[in-house]
């Protein structure tokens, strides 16, 4: 019984580690729950059970301050869980005991402050889930001490509630609990303030259960259920101050927690913590500490708290990314999936605006106006704007600015008068701040809204204009910079209005600020007038700025410097637009500025300013970063004009910037490598590559010191890449750029991650970087040698910049839409109308033009290398295009420089083109604007240089020579260390200095240069790389002249003077190819000695391999044949030092150089191939080495440039354009001398068709062959082109040298050795005694008189019998000069040696011996005789003739005297190079002839006399034609007009159709034809297009029709689709109309095709390729070639319609095209080259209409 007394159960109790259940037991047992079991009396129970209560209630309070103070001191949690339910159980039973009692002495309400105490220390203790029954219980008794007259009302205000609860929370019955227990119907109506107490407590309680249940989302059932937050406050109200201020605190903690749990935990809570911020700030309100700007202040931290935790959070959700820095509205932008989101965020925080706005209006007042309201204001009208509720952020901003304190309006108002407007906007930010805002919300963001203007508002809060005129400057300067046109006419007022308070007298300085303004402003008007008013708005300024007297402006001193050097630039950008001088007004601004700044040294540079003084220098500036971006739109622009001194002078202000002026230290370490970059760059434009070099130096060494952006360092690496590429390092410059790619891709991929800047910008910004990034792999692969590839990078940068360009032009731009008539900026009032512009006319933003600047650069850049690229690879169409789409783009920005640079290029074409006329106009035009503008000096080197060249080709080596040492005296100059050093200075001359004024501001402040220490290797600063290959190249172009005037020692000397280390490609091949030249004339002085045999090499006929002497046994030891000259060891070696020239400059040429290049070496190897095989200096077997050696070099480069086109045009079938992915990073350079594929989107080929797959296999197998094709080795030449021919085919090659007037002939055949002839053009004429002969010259003058007269005699009209007849006569007068000609050329050039032009007959090899046999008898025989009478040679006399010049001989079926003559003297020739001496006049010549004649005669008949097979008889001859004879009609020179003649430009091309032809029959299903075979059922045609060939139509329309399977077009213009479709699908395609077609698809088109059918081409000059002088001749020819056509009839010239009609019908009729069974099997194994051979006969004018048609391609049947 002891055990269980009161006071041992009290000390129990007392100590929380001896409680537990034996405890609990005893309780129970000394107070049992009915007490008539008990003894106790019931006041003592009552006594009892107060005193255990209190007990208890005071242990859990010891527990629970023991547990927070010491961690629980290491016991363990299940411990103290224990003996807290027993304390508990304890209490509640008691409590129950107590409330058990009906009558009982207990105070009123203490049983319910009982419940209330223990349910906080559950609450305590998180026994949360035994807490909510007696929660319940609680409010239950609490509402029990209603009246009972009330119950009833109170009693349907609780189940309604109830079923508002259960709607809003179900499936979760201890929220419903919690929630109905918090809240406490005001119908209660209690003036008991311990109830409202107790009521609160609950509220508490509820709410830390709420809190904490189910890890703290229990609270956002207060969130969702407004009556129960609107409870809670309204009972708060109901108390006094005191009681509700500590009671909104214990909320305010709660919800605290709530907020802090909120966050932590999974998921976007955002909006729940802002509804518990209102829910807080509503309690807040509560309070007695309440004031406005703290309520304002709480209200925006929680806002922006709001808007960061939503942004990051679903930003971080979708892209997850590292926000481990602080997340701010400047470095987040949220992608587009996102936007409705974020849209809904601002909606939902306006939301929480209004509600706070409704809070705090019955508190405002007009003595609470103050800066945190505006601020608060503004953000709340930042908030309605980025909810786009534009019509209430303005209102919130009109009612703002309206109730503006006057005292920020004055403060800012003083600060005005002293600062900047800017400085001032940033020591008082709050009124600018809603200026710019209301600009947006208003001018920008809803311009057709309703609001009242900025000016407007101003004014209306001030009592005099003075006092808000600054704020009113500001407006205008935020309405400039956001939108520029914006605001219309408001804003041209409010500028107006501006001027008008500034009056000039008295505000000098202010008034000239706002003129700059005002003229930004007009520079973006559409308005034409506008625009030319800008300088005279600009200049008025000027001449403010320069007032002695600034009277009100005496605080603005130190700006005026700085106002001055803007008005300058502007007006130096402006006078440049319109095409004025505007040199001196730049070097004034760029002087000013360096006054400023003089005690600044640019970046770099060693020495540090000090804060004091750098502050002084900010304060001399209006607006620092401003002044920053200002000059780098400067660098920009000067950047794209090409003024590089004046960018050198303003990139150097921008390194001063960068130095401590900027107060963004990282920002301007990135910048200067930026700028660094830029300026290596513009010093490499001028040449001076150690500056350059430095320059890029300077940039690394920041990079290594510090963090440097991604995005600069990269492009610091692709400069670099191309400095390194520009000096001749290649293989470092192609280690640097794979570097970056590197670099650029886990760059690609970070960013993929994060999204860092604008969309908008960055997207500008990546394309840049990719197009500069292609476009330095297009410099690098050059400096490789990889034209082609150079090309597809260089078009790549071009498609890039040309989008990007196109982007800006159609975003960058603002519609301006106010009347022209209400325009206050025109000067002249007397407005006329005539330069009236549309209302919708719109005009690019300033942002834009700076973008706008720095792509137009570049696409200059990618014009003029681009045209450069396809110069060299032959393409001249294509180069003309690109320098004149430059030479449009620089005059669109009236860039004298850079148009200067455009026709330079143009004009070297021109004269290249060998059109003289036209290229000496473009450079007299480019010396008239070098004399009229300010032009780089390098620039007058340039000219110089292409002054030379054009008289150098005119033979005026006198004037050439003087224009090269003009330009070497230019460079000589410029790369002097003086001329250089004053490149960084402002060279001030005194007519610069307008006035006395101008010269004192400039001379206020000497501009002081800082001390630059200069290392031990300061001389590299000087070094002039690319000047110095500039002179080189004049050098070498001098010493040319000098070969060409016999001065060779001379020359010499200039070459070796012109050699330097490190040369491109390009000049290392033009180098040593003159070289080689030069050594070739001097081998040719030696060797032509007087007496020497070798006098006769220039006018004989040589052949490869030579005719040697038939005894072997006369070879000296080395196995050369003893000569009758001695050539020395010298000599010797000079010829094998020529060779070793001119190969590696072929070589060097053939894979990058100018294709005229290539050729020329090629000519000159064949040249000293000739003096090598009849220098007596080589065996036989060396002989036919050289033969085979000097055919691949003179065949390899015909077509060449057609050759360069086709891979081009295979790459663009197989990897289009379409599908090249120019969003990625160019490919690496890691193996350079491999063919780069392009990238391309990748292609599924399993959904490609049997034909598409064969065809792209074709067109690899192609493209595989033009790649080896740059590294073939001439071993390799036979097999791949001559081997593959069929038996029946003979490749005869006619090449001019139009320098030495030769001829040189090259007859291939499959498996035999190629046997070429030299032929002297003149030789007929000296062979007779006769001066003059028949040169190229005279034939190309003859045969382009007589095609000009025919066009003449065309275009006549003939009305009468009279003038018919005697146009006949012209015509047949024509047709004679055109016959002549041609027997001419085969009389005077080919003579006895036409055979090499026939086709093989029924060759006998036995009577080929026979031939050979009585040649070398006859010719033995005739020697002999006069030899021997003399006794002037011991040995055999006889030579052995080669078998392929007896078949050459014996082809001659209709020889003359002449003729025979010919050989005679070739033979005769040879024996002098055999050391057989020979008195030409002692030999029988005339005997020969006969004896000749009568050898050919015997030998053709028995050929004859053989039986013929159908295989032999089908001999088929391919003319390769180089550029100066491709012109001549040759097949229809008298002696092969009859054969099956055809022509090709290379024999690439002819090994294509060869490729084809074997493709096609492994197609075909019988698999078993050698021939190319035309289904003659696949035809498409296109008759008369143009509808102005009548008869043509007529004569064939119905004809055509009658071939029911054919299809086609008849007078009407053809689709393009349709001509594609014709050419590509059918067999044949027929066109009888004006010229090619190319009016119904173009040339690039055509090219594009993957086949292409057998194509007639029946129009005047279809088949003409324009001659091109040094360059390849072009046509559309060439394009059908290129898309696999077998074979084209197209006509050279012009021809009538009726003649060549006769011959279109002749040609059907004799290819078997016809209805005729008897005709179609007559001419079903004839070819359409032999049918076209035929038909030329049905010609009236068998010359002048009859040679017109021609057939590119190889022979093709109908089947």
């Amino acid at each position: 019984m002891k055990a269980n007394t009161l006071p041992t159960i009290l000390n129990r109790l007392s100590d929380w580690k001896t409680c537990n259940d034996t405890v609990t037991g005893r309780i129970k047992d000394l107070l049992p729950n009915n007490s008539c079991t008990t003894r106790i009396p019931r006041p003592t129970r009552v006594r009892y059970a107060q005193k255990i209560v209190n007990q208890s209630l005071s242990t859990l309070s010891k527990v629970y301050k023991e547990q927070i103070d010491n961690h629980n001191n290491g016991i363990d949690c299940e411990v103290i869980k224990t003996r807290v339910k027993c304390l508990v159980e304890v209490t509640l039973y008691c409590i129950q005991v107590l409330e058990g009692e009906a009558k009982t002495s207990c105070k009123p309400l203490d049983i319910e402050k009982a419940y209330s105490n223990i349910i906080v220390k559950m609450v305590d203790f998180k026994r949360h889930q035994e807490a909510i029954p007696q929660l319940l219980h609680l409010r239950t008794r609490l509402l029990a001490l209603k009246k009972n007259g009330e119950n009833a009302k109170l009693q349907e205000k609780l189940l309604e509630f109830r079923r508002l609860l259960q709607q809003e929370i179900k499936q979760d019955s201890e929220a419903l609990d919690l929630c109905e227990a918090c809240w406490y119907p005001s119908e209660i109506g209690t003036n008991n303030m311990e109830v409202v107490k107790l009521i609160l407590a609950c509220h508490i309680n509820c709410l830390r259960c709420l809190t904490e249940y189910e890890n703290g989302l229990g609270i956002t059932y207060l969130t969702r259920i407004p009556q129960l937050r609107k409870n809670i406050i309204d009972w708060c109200k109901s108390i006094d101050a005191s009681v509700a201020r500590r009671q909104s605190d214990a909320i305010l903690r709660v919800l605290t927690v709530a907020c802090n749990s909120l966050k932590t935990s999974p998921g976007d809570n955002s909006e729940i913590i802002l509804h518990l911020r209102s829910f807080s700030l509503q309690i807040f309100v509560t309070t007695e500490r309440f004031t406005l700007p703290s309520l304002l202040d709480l209200t925006l931290k929680s806002v922006i708290q709001f808007e960061k935790t939503c942004k990051c959070g679903k930003y971080q959700k979708s892209q997850q990314f590292d926000m481990s820095s602080t997340c701010t509205d400047e470095n987040i932008d949220l992608p587009y999936s996102f936007r409705k989101d974020v849209n809904v965020m601002y909606r939902k925080l306006l939301s929480f605006h209004d509600e706070i706005a409704c809070l705090i209006k019955p508190h405002l007042n007009a003595r609470t106006i103050e800066s945190t309201y505006v601020e608060w204001r503004d953000h709340y009208a930042y908030i309605a704007q980025k909810a786009n509720d534009y019509r209430k952020a303005i209102h919130i901003h009109t009612e703002t600015l309206v109730s503006i304190p006057s005292t920020l309006i004055a403060q800012f108002s003083t600060l005005a008068s002293s600062h900047s407007i800017l400085s001032s906007s940033r020591n008082a930010p709050i009124i600018p701040k809603l200026i710019e805002r209301f600009v947006k919300v208003t001018y920008l963001d809803c311009p057709e809204g309703d609001f009242t203007p900025i000016m407007k508002l101003l004014l209306s809060i001030a009592v005099d204009k003075k006092d808000v005129v600054a704020l009113m400057e500001y407006a205008v300067r935020v309405i400039r910079i956001v939108g520029q046109s914006v605001g219309g006419i408001c804003v041209r007022r409010m500028v107006e209005s501006v001027l008008d308070i500034y009056e000039k007298a008295d505000y000098p300085i202010r008034h000239a600020r706002v003129l700059i303004e005002k003229a930004k402003l007009m520079r973006c008007s559409p308005l034409l007038e506008d625009r030319n008013n800008v300088i005279f708005t600009l200049n008025s300024a000027t001449e403010l700025l320069k007032a002695e007297n600034l009277k009100n402006d005496v605080g603005l001193l130190h700006l005026r410097n700085h106002y001055l050097a803007m008005a300058y630039s502007w007006v130096a950008v402006t006078s440049q637009e319109l095409g004025q001088p505007y040199a001196d007004t730049f070097k004034l601004a760029l002087a000013l500025w360096k006054i400023i700044l003089a005690d600044v040294p640019p970046r770099g540079n060693e020495g540090t300013v000090s804060g004091k003084k750098l502050e002084e220098v900010r304060e001399c500036l209006d607006d620092v970063e401003g002044c920053y971006k200002h000059l780098q739109m400067l660098a920009d622009f000067l950047e794209s004009v090409q003024q590089p001194v004046y960018l050198i002078l303003t990139l150097k202000l921008l390194l001063r910037f960068n130095n401590g002026v900027r107060e963004n230290v990282d920002e301007s370490l990135s910048d200067s490598v930026c700028i660094f970059n830029q300026l290596g760059q513009t010093y490499l434009q001028l040449g001076y590559t150690g500056k350059a070099g430095l320059s890029w130096s300077q940039a690394k060494k920041i990079m290594e010191s510090t963090y440097c952006q991604t995005d600069h360092r990269l492009l610091w690496m692709l400069g670099y890449c191309r400095y390194m590429s520009s000096i001749g390092h290649v293989e470092k410059s192609c280690n640097v750029f794979d570097e970056a790619r590197q670099l650029a891709i886990a760059r690609l991929e970070s960013k993929n991650k994060t999204n860092m800047d604008k969309v908008a910008k960055r997207m500008k910004y990546e394309q840049l970087l990719l197009a500069d990034a292609a476009w330095t792999r297009s410099c690098i692969l050059m400096g490789h040698g990889l034209l082609n590839d150079a090309i597809i990078d260089g078009k790549k940068a071009l498609r890039i910049l040309s989008r990007l360009l196109s982007n800006i032009d159609r975003t960058g731009r603002i519609r301006c839409k106010d009347p022209v008539e209400s325009n206050p900026f025109l000067v002249n009032s007397d407005f006329d109308g005539k330069n009236r512009v549309d209302k919708e006319k719109s005009v690019l933003t300033l942002a834009a033009q700076r973008w706008k600047l720095r792509v137009t650069k570049r696409l200059l850049e990618c014009y003029d290398r681009l045209g450069q690229l396809f110069g060299l690879r032959g393409s001249i169409k294509e180069a003309e295009f690109f320098f004149n789409k430059g030479l449009q783009l620089a005059q669109s920005n009236n860039a004298h420089t850079v148009m200067s640079s455009f026709l330079l290029n143009i004009a070297e074409l021109q004269y290249r083109k060998h059109c003289w006329k036209e290229s000496n106009d473009l450079l007299n035009e480019v010396a008239l604007m070098q004399r009229q503008t300010s032009i780089l000096e390098r620039e007058e080197v340039k000219i110089n240089l292409c002054l030379g060249d054009l008289k150098y080709r005119l033979h005026d080596y006198d004037q050439a020579l003087q224009s090269y040492n003009a330009a070497e005296n230019i460079l000589t100059n410029i790369m002097g260390e003086e001329y250089i050093m004053r490149i960084e200075r402002v060279d001030l001359s005194d007519n610069v200095l307008q006035t006395p004024r101008a010269k004192q501001l400039l001379t206020i402040q000497p501009a002081r240069t800082p001390v630059v220490k200069t290392s031990a290797d300061s001389t590299v600063q000087f070094e002039c790389f690319l000047l110095a290959y500039m002179k080189a190249n004049l050098l070498r172009r001098a010493g040319l002249v000098m070969s060409k005037q016999g001065k060779i020692e001379d020359a010499s000397k200039f070459l070796k003077n012109a050699f330097i280390l490190n040369m491109s490609i390009l000049e290392k091949a033009e180098h040593l190819l003159i070289l080689g030249k030069i050594q070739i004339m001097r081998i040719v002085k030696i060797l032509e000695q007087p007496f020497s045999t070798y006098q006769m090499l220039r006018d004989s006929v040589l052949c490869l391999p030579p005719i040697m002497n038939a005894g072997d046994a006369k070879l000296n030891r080395r196995g050369r044949r003893k000569a009758n000259i001695i050539v020395t060891a010298e000599t010797i070696q000079e010829i094998e030092q020529a060779d070793e020239y001119l190969i590696e400059a072929y070589d060097l040429a053939f894979a990058c150089g100018p294709t005229y290049l290539a050729q020329d070496a090629s000519l000159a190897i064949a040249m000293l191939s000739i003096i090598k095989a009849y220098g007596n200096i080589i065996n036989r077997t060396e002989c036919n080495d050289i033969t085979e050696m000097c055919a691949y070099h003179l065949e390899m480069t015909k077509g060449f440039a057609a050759k360069r086109e086709m891979l081009a045009a295979l790459n663009e079938k197989l990897y289009p354009e379409y599908l090249q992915d120019d969003t990625q990073w160019p490919g690496a350079i890691s193996d350079a001398t491999s063919v780069t594929r392009p990238q391309t989107i990748m292609m599924d080929e399993s959904l490609l068709d049997d034909d598409t797959k064969s065809r792209r296999d074709y067109l690899t197998q192609l493209r595989s062959l033009y790649e080896k094709e740059l590294t073939a080795l001439p071993g390799e030449f036979s097999p791949a082109f001559v081997d593959i021919l069929p038996s029946n085919w003979t490749v005869c090659s006619i090449s001019i040298d139009t320098d030495a007037n030769d001829m040189y002939l090259c007859r291939l055949r499959s498996q035999t050795n190629p046997f070429i002839l030299r032929l002297p053009l003149r030789r007929v004429s000296s062979e007779n005694g006769e001066d003059g002969g028949l040169s190229y010259e005279e034939v190309i003058a003859e045969f382009d008189d007589i095609l000009a007269r025919s066009a003449q005699t065309m275009g006549k009209i003939c009305e009468t019998k009279e003038t018919k007849y005697q146009w006949w006569e012209d015509r047949k007068e024509l047709d004679m000069r055109m016959r002549n000609l041609l027997e001419n050329i085969e009389n005077f050039w080919l003579s006895g040696f036409k055979g090499m032009l026939i086709a093989d007959s029924c060759e006998d090899p036995e009577a080929v011996a026979q031939l050979k046999h009585r040649l070398e008898t006859l010719m033995a025989k005739a020697l002999e005789d006069i030899l021997n009478k003399k006794g002037s040679h011991k040995g055999s006399t006889r030579l052995e003739i080669l078998p392929d010049l007896c078949k050459v001989i014996g082809r001659l079926r209709e020889e003359s005297d002449t003729d025979i003559e010919d050989i005679i003297y070739f033979l005769l020739d040879s024996y002098q190079y055999n050391n057989i001496p020979i008195a030409y006049d002692e030999i029988d010549v005339d005997q020969l002839v006969v004896d000749i004649r009568d050898a050919i005669f015997d030998y053709n008949k028995s050929v004859s006399s053989t039986d013929p097979s159908s295989s032999k008889n089908d001999q088929h001859v391919i003319l390769i034609l180089d550029k100066n004879v491709q012109m001549l009609p040759w097949e229809s020179l008298p002696c092969i007009r009859s054969q099956a003649v055809s022509r090709l430009p290379s024999l690439s091309f002819l090994r294509d159709r060869i490729v084809l032809m074997k493709h096609v029959n492994k197609r075909n299903a019988e698999g078993i034809s050698t021939d190319y075979t035309v289904d003659r059922n696949k035809t498409y045609y296109v008759v008369n297009p143009s509808k102005d060939l009548s008869n043509t139509q007529n004569e064939f329309e119905d004809y055509l029709k009658s071939f029911p399977e054919w299809d086609g077009v008849i007078g009407r213009p053809p689709l393009e689709q349709e001509c594609r479709n014709g050419l590509a699908n059918y067999d044949l395609y027929i066109y009888f109309g004006h010229n090619s077609g190319e009016q119904y698809i173009s040339s690039h088109r055509i090219r594009q095709l993957d086949r292409c059918a057998v194509s007639l081409l029946i129009g005047c000059s279809s088949g003409y390729l324009q001659p091109a002088g040094e360059f390849d001749p072009s046509g559309v020819a060439l394009s059908y070639m290129m898309a696999g056509c077998p074979a084209l009839v197209a006509n050279l010239w012009d021809v009538t319609d009726k003649d060549i009609d006769r011959f279109s019908k002749a040609l059907f009729r004799e290819w078997g095209i016809t209805h005729d069974n008897n005709e179609r099997d007559n001419g079903s194994h004839i070819s359409l080259v032999q049918a076209v051979s035929k038909a030329r006969k049905d010609c009236l004018l068998e010359y002048l209409i009859g040679a017109a048609p021609v057939v590119y391609g190889i022979p093709c049947y109908l089947r």
